[in-house]
C-alpha cells in the first residue's frame, strides 16, 4: 500500500494461497494492488496495477494511459467494534474481500495506558526514591514557627521587631559614643534597630549574600554576577531599609562598629559560636557574622570549594 518505504505495504500469502494485508488508515480512502511495487529506478511499476473502478469485488487492470483512476474505493469505515479492514485477494480469480478486524477496546486500552502509565510510573519512582534512598531529618533543636493569618510582609516585620527587641538592639538609629574598637570587649553595645515611629511607606528587607560591598569600609567581596548585583542593591535601594547579613572572610580586616550577643548554634552535635557585629551605612544595616568556618574562605574564594561534602553542609548551616 502506498510508496512510502517507512510504512508497511507488502501483502503476505497464507497457506491457502490468499494474499492478505491488514489495512488501517483514515476513512474514507482508496488503495491499489501492485504486483511489482517499485521499479529499480524508484518509480512505481505500472505494468500490473489492480483496482476496482466499477466496485464489483473483482480486481481490474486498466491501460497505463487511461484517464480513469484505477483504485479500490473504501467509503465506509469499519463497523463497531472494529478499527480496520483485512484485504484478502485471490490472484487466481482476482476476487478480493474487505473483512473488518481489530477491536476498538484494545486500542482504547493501549491509548489510556500510554496516557497514564508515564505519570503513574514517574510518581511511583518518586515514591520509592523518597522512601528507600532519600530521607529528611527534621531539625529537633530549632523552634518551630506557629501559623499566622497575617500577610507575609506584616508577619515578617513583626517577627523582626520581636527578634531585635529581644536582643536589645536598635539598628536604624546609632549613638555616636557607642562604637567599640576592641574585639575583647565583654559587654555588648545597645544599638537602635527601628525608629520610635517607623515610616509606613518604607519597607524593611532582610537579605543574606556571600558577596557584598561595604562602601565606607572599602570591602568588596565580588567574584561574579552576585557581587555586581550586591553593589547595585547597595546603591539603588535607598528607598528601602536593608538588613544585610554577610559572613566575614579571611584576610580582610573588618572594623568593629557595634557588637551584639554571639549566636550559639549546634551542628551535628557540636556547638559553634558565631560572633555578630553590626554596621550602619545610610539605609543599610550590615549584620557581620564572624566564625572560624567563615574565615576559612578568602576574598577571592568566598564559596566552599565543593557543594556536596560535609564541610560545605556545615558552612551553609552555620
Amino acid at each position: 500500500y502506498g510508496y512510502d518505504n517507512g510504512l508497511p505495504h507488502v501483502m503476505r500469502q497464507d497457506r491457502k494461497g490468499i494474499w492478505k494485508f491488514d489495512f488501517m488508515t483514515e476513512w474514507p480512502t482508496t488503495f491499489q494492488l501492485n504486483a511489482w511495487g517499485i521499479n529499480p529506478d524508484g518509480t512505481p511499476d505500472l505494468t500490473r496495477v489492480f483496482g476496482d473502478p466499477d466496485s464489483d469485488g473483482i480486481l481490474d487492470r486498466l491501460s497505463p494511459v487511461s484517464l480513469l483512476e484505477n483504485v479500490v474505493n473504501v467509503s465506509d469505515f469499519p463497523a463497531s467494534p472494529y478499527v480496520a479492514y483485512q484485504i484478502a485477494a485471490n490472484d487466481g480469480s482476482l476476487r478480493y474481500t474487505l473483512t473488518p478486524v481489530g477491536l476498538r477496546r484494545n486500542q482504547m486500552i493501549i491509548y489510556f495506558l500510554l496516557m497514564f502509565l508515564p505519570l503513574l510510573t514517574s510518581m511511583a519512582g518518586v515514591f520509592f526514591y523518597r522512601h528507600v534512598f532519600y530521607a529528611v531529618k527534621l531539625n529537633e533543636i530549632g523552634k518551630p514557627e506557629g501559623r499566622t493569618l497575617l500577610p507575609i510582609s506584616i508577619s515578617s516585620s513583626k517577627q523582626l521587631h520581636r527578634y531585635f527587641a529581644k536582643s536589645n538592639i536598635k539598628l536604624f538609629q546609632r549613638g555616636g559614643d557607642n562604637r567599640s574598637t576592641s574585639t575583647e570587649t565583654a559587654e555588648y553595645d545597645s544599638v537602635d534597630v527601628f525608629t520610635a515611629v517607623p515610616n509606613p511607606r518604607r519597607r524593611t528587607v532582610l537579605i543574606a549574600t556571600m558577596e557584598y560591598d561595604i562602601e565606607d569600609w572599602g570591602i568588596k567581596i565580588k567574584i561574579g554576577g552576585l557581587g555586581v548585583m550586591a553593589q547595585l542593591m547597595g546603591k539603588h535601594l535607598g528607598h528601602q531599609d536593608l538588613i544585610w547579613v554577610i559572613p566575614c572572610v579571611g584576610g580582610v580586616d573588618y572594623p568593629i562598629d557595634y557588637r551584639a550577643e554571639p549566636m550559639r548554634i549546634v551542628i551535628l552535635g557540636e556547638e559553634r559560636i558565631v560572633q555578630v557585629y553590626y554596621h550602619k551605612l545610610r539605609n543599610i544595616t550590615y549584620v557581620c557574622l564572624d566564625a572560624p568556618i567563615f574565615r576559612s574562605q578568602s576574598k577571592s574564594e568566598p564559596y566552599p570549594a565543593r557543594m556536596d561534602d560535609i564541610e560545605s553542609a556545615i558552612y551553609y548551616s552555620a
